[in-house]
């Protein structure tokens, strides 16, 4: 059987509206709205205790809000029990019955619901073929691979036909190699048969590698949301910044530029840079200045940068990972990260070409320059 996605969102299928959760005096999460759209794979990032997982909860029905509405497919089902809300999920822990096989493992959900005997054979052979585990419906949990349960755990998730498919966690008890792997995997059938998903995790390769929007959490609240790129690339806070992938973060304030000059950028650490004109500013706002360590450019003292910001350094570490090298410099306000890609992956590219102890320029373009909130 073909599965054909709806290729665009086109329609809100989950709404959160000012949904609050809390346990006492404690709030775990605060008036979070949220639209997700069919076929969206949404992701809900953030550090252990951000409130990601209990929102997570509440929209299965396993936690009902203090306060707000969760509407899905345009009915509220806030006090609606989970087995109500044609919701699929996918656990950290996979939660397999381990007296079960694989079929009967797949075919529970149908089972408790009523289907037909033969209605639930033809599904569970279709949800079995989508995650490539045909040949291991006879097979029990303790004879497979942690990402062959896992491919079983999502099998059972998507063969009752959810209106949305939760994943909490699901890949954090992989090793490194193959959870890269199902992260391909879970994409592609994501996309394959246009399902409607929300990701918990706190990794943030796996939400950039795998979603459609990425919602960051801190504290309760959404920090900020949006497209992996533009959560990467434009970062409206501190928080957000640092959480995703590294940077250097710098306290200051903004000069306003002279004539026909660029706007410059005041660090209280001691150095100026000019910045883009298209960044929101105001004269003397205190406000963080971001850069990524990949955004900078390091070079020799005998073949300086041309770029219009520079300062001296010496490198004071260096770390190769493979595709890229890592340099700890240290300049006179304070210490840099600074990220070269090894174009070929070999380790004489950048970290034979600059060693520890060298003094050497670094630079960057006034577009490498993202003003933040301070939070």
């Amino acid at each position: 059987m073909q599965h054909q996605p709806l290729l665009q969102p086109h329609k809100t299928v989950l709404k959160l509206a000012s949904v609050q959760k809390s346990f006492g005096s404690f709030v775990a999460v605060e008036n979070v709205d949220l639209d997700v759209g069919e076929n969206q794979l949404v992701t809900l990032l953030g550090p252990s205790g951000c409130g990601k997982t209990t929102t997570l909860r509440m929209i299965a029905g396993f936690e009902f809000p203090t306060a707000g509405q969760i509407i899905i497919d345009g009915k509220d089902v806030t006090a609606t029990p989970p087995n109500k809300r044609e919701i699929g999920i996918v656990f950290q822990s996979y939660s397999l019955f381990p007296h079960m096989r694989v079929a009967d493992n797949v075919a529970y959900g149908l089972k408790r619901r009523g289907v037909p005997k033969e209605e639930r054979y033809e599904r569970v052979k279709t949800a079995l073929e989508l995650v490539d585990l045909a040949a291991f419906k006879d097979r029990l949990p303790s004879e497979l691979s942690g990402g062959q349960q896992q491919r079983v755990a999502l099998a059972r998730a998507i063969v009752i036909r959810p209106k949305i498919l939760l994943l909490d966690e699901p890949l954090s008890a992989l090793d490194a190699k193959l959870r890269q792997r199902m992260r391909s995997e879970i994409r592609h059938l994501q996309k394959q048969i246009g399902m409607t998903t929300i990701l918990v995790t706190h990794d943030q390769e796996e939400a950039l590698s795998m979603s459609d929007h990425i919602v960051v959490m801190n504290k309760g609240r959404i920090e900020q949301e949006g497209s992996p790129v533009n959560i990467y690339k434009e970062p409206k806070t501190s928080f957000v910044a640092s959480f995703i992938g590294e940077t250097n973060l710098f306290e200051g304030e903004i000069v306003e530029p002279k004539g026909d000059d660029l706007p410059r950028f005041r660090a209280d650490c001691g150095f100026e840079t000019s910045i883009a004109p298209t960044q929101e500013r105001r004269s003397g706002r205190k406000t963080l200045l971001s850069l990524r360590p990949e955004t900078l450019l390091i070079s020799s003292k005998t073949s300086p940068s041309t770029l219009s910001n520079t300062v001296d350094g010496t490198i004071l570490g260096v770390s190769y990972l493979g595709a890229r090298t890592v340099f700890e410099v240290k300049t006179q306000t304070r210490q840099m990260l600074v990220s070269v890609q090894n174009d070929d992956g070999s380790r004489n590219v950048a970290s034979d070409t600059f060693v520890e102890g060298q003094s050497i320029n670094l630079s960057w373009a006034p577009e490498a320059c993202q003003l933040v909130e301070a939070r």
